[in-house]
């Protein structure tokens, strides 16, 4: 009776084992896959960290590069800026030198000493109507008027 069984028994391990390698052969494959699939995958986020990485530097670059520039653009305005600040505070001087006289120089505040023209062109329209006042009472003044009005808007026109 064992040797009845036996060759059944013989095809049915063998089967087994036929299928059991067939199995582990499949799930191995299946696992090498998965190991290139995971091999693929890290190799892709190392390019794309790499790129990104490229990226920031060039980025990096580019704004210190513009800081830079406009650093340079900075301090360049500003000499300039001082440049022409020390030109006009020497004309200045040179204009008041020469504009003013020696107690107007020497002075703390040398415009007290200058006419103000508001008041200069009120006290000349004053003037105008006082003598446009007098005008009317002799002949004899119309002639010195008619000169003084002729003066004055010659200084008038002066202006």
């Amino acid at each position: 009776m064992f040797n009845s069984i036996t060759p059944y028994l013989l095809v049915a391990l063998l089967i087994t084992a036929g299928t059991s390698l067939a199995v582990i052969q499949i799930k191995n494959n299946r696992i090498d896959a998965l190991i290139k699939e995971q091999a693929a995958f890290i190799a892709a986020i190392d390019i794309a960290t790499k790129d990104a990485e490229i990226k920031v530097q060039q980025k990096e670059k580019q704004y210190a590069e513009a800081k830079e520039s406009a650093d340079a653009k900075y301090q360049d305005t500003i000499a300039r800026l001082k440049l022409d600040a020390n030109s006009l505070r020497i004309e200045r001087d040179k204009a008041r030198s020469t504009a003013l006289s020696n107690i107007a120089r020497r002075s703390k505040d040398p415009d007290r000493l200058c006419f103000n023209r508001t008041k200069l062109e009120r006290a000349i329209e004053q003037f105008e109507q006082g003598v446009s006042g007098i005008a009317g009472q002799s002949d004899d003044r119309d002639a010195k008027l008619i000169f003084i009005r002729d003066w004055y808007n010659t200084l008038k026109n002066m202006k």
